[in-house]
């Protein structure tokens, strides 16, 4: 197999649907480089240090980065970061493990198809 501009460019991020409970379905998608690229830039402070406001928002981060609904639209924006940080955080939890499980198991995936 040879990597061509066409092959590479043809891998879109894909949106899939699972099933949270307490939630129902849900759909989610992977990150694009850019909004990875984005994150792992602004974890760290100016001194290499991770940065506390990182740390503090990373799962709110996966949840606006990541639910989308069937077409790959996020379901959030950046500017309710606010608002998802004051929800409590233990009915987030089976959304936030369902979305980890989700991005594990899809790096499986494609580590084992060589993508």
């Amino acid at each position: 197999m040879t990597l061509t501009r066409e092959k590479l460019l043809a891998l879109k991020p894909t949106v899939s649907k699972i099933e949270v409970i307490g939630w129902g379905d849900v759909f989610v998608k992977p990150l694009t480089e850019l909004q990875r690229s984005k994150r792992v830039a602004a974890m760290f402070d100016e001194n290499t240090q991770k940065s506390d406001d990182a740390k503090l928002k990373y799962r709110v981060h996966m949840l606006i980065d990541q639910l989308c609904d069937e077409s790959g639209n996020n379901l959030f924006t950046e500017g309710d970061s606010k608002e998802l940080l004051s929800l409590e955080g233990l009915k987030l939890d089976s959304l936030i493990e369902a979305v980890t499980d989700w991005n594990e198991s899809y790096a499986g995936q494609k580590n084992e198809q060589g993508e």
